[in-house]
């Protein structure tokens, strides 16, 4: 990897889960800009720019040796210290992209949305994603099996630790209600304004959904109820 990265810039994602050898590999890399490859003691020069990212506490998790040798640290604040209108613009560009993906409108109650910015989130801004691109495909199913033109989603559709945001609600009650302005449901659109937030190696296939269908019809042909199908699925 780092011999295809020559010239060019090296992107390390959780790099706290480096053990103790290889974050000393990587910060003589930065020393001497040498390496050498794995079972090869030959040391080759590479010119290459590094960045590193964790969700963990550096000085918890990384060596002092090599922490020294990193010129300039960027502290990005976890989802739980963001305003509440961040988050919500967060969730909007989520459920946008969804629409996006799926080609149907996606209708999502306020309560879902209430949940949905309240609950802890301690995966911050990739797990907020994955959670409602869960619901969204909990959703999609639904919609199938009512043959529906557009996607309801539901506070039902959603884990249980998404719930939980409930809870606390009447805690940020004025809050939440200034930015969700009435109790219609909020649609979003296939044609709605294109997600700023690029798609990553942690984003669903775009044949996601289309997979699901394929799946449902299947076992329709097989003859499986429909409540079967929802647990199978």
């Amino acid at each position: 990897v780092v011999g295809k990265a020559n010239g060019g810039v090296l992107f390390l994602d959780e790099v706290h889960r480096l053990p103790p050898e290889g974050q000393e590999m990587l910060f003589y890399l930065i020393d001497k800009g040498k390496y050498s490859s794995l079972g090869d003691e030959e040391k080759k020069s590479c010119e290459v720019l590094i960045i590193c990212a964790t969700s963990e506490d550096i000085d918890n998790v990384l060596l002092n040796t090599f922490t020294r040798r990193i010129p300039m640290n960027i502290k990005i604040p976890p989802l739980k210290d963001r305003t509440l209108e961040e988050r919500y613009t967060l969730i909007c560009e989520f459920f946008t992209t969804e629409a996006a993906r799926i080609g149907k409108d996606i209708h999502v109650s306020q309560n879902t949305m209430r949940q949905l910015l309240l609950y802890e989130c301690p995966g911050n801004v990739g797990q907020l994603k994955s959670d409602i691109q869960l619901g969204c495909a909990n959703g999609f199913l639904n919609s199938l099996s009512l043959r529906g033109n557009s996607i309801e989603i539901h506070c039902t559709d959603f884990a249980s630790h998404v719930n939980q945001g409930l809870l606390v609600y009447k805690n940020y009650a004025q809050e939440v209600d200034k930015l969700l302005k009435d109790d219609r449901e909020i649609c979003f659109t296939p044609k709605g304004q294109r997600s700023s937030i690029k798609e990553g190696d942690y984003s669903l296939p775009h044949n996601f959904y289309e997979g699901i269908e394929n799946r449902m019809i299947e076992l329709h042909r097989r003859g499986v109820l429909d409540n079967e199908i929802k647990l199978l699925m």
